[in-house]
């Protein structure tokens, strides 16, 4: 089935299972792309493993069925990717509402820890 509509994402926090900088703490933040539609929140200076964004998007959706996640932490010159995701939107679909941790994966498909995203669909009528 395709669906059209209203996507609401809200980008709550993550957490990680190492701190990736040699000095200092990580500055997280988080890409998600749907489609044409790229999305990225603040960068959270500082906030290590635990970062906390509680960052909302809309995005309009036509047809679309999966969602691209990643988390990078920001550095001087080439950010680093924590990890990233492709999940699937078939149970915003269904249920509308969905509020979960989502896990991410390093190159090596080692999980590198979870970001908190609620996600919720108004059909277009």
């Amino acid at each position: 089935m395709i669906y059209s509509g209203q996507l609401n994402i809200n980008v709550v926090s993550a957490v990680f299972k190492k701190d990736h900088d040699t000095f200092g703490n990580m500055d997280p933040y988080v890409t998600l792309t749907i489609g044409q539609n790229e999305f990225r929140t603040d960068i959270k200076k500082g906030a290590g493993k635990t970062p906390a964004w509680n960052q909302n998007f809309t995005c309009f959706i036509n047809g679309e069925q999966s969602m691209d996640i990643a988390a990078f932490d920001d550095d001087a010159g080439k950010d680093d990717l924590i990890g990233k995701d492709t999940i699937s939107l078939a149970q915003v679909f269904q249920q509308k509402n969905v509020f979960q941790n989502y896990p991410l994966y390093n190159k090596k498909h080692e999980q590198e820890g979870t970001v908190t995203i609620g996600l919720a669909f108004q059909p277009k009528v």
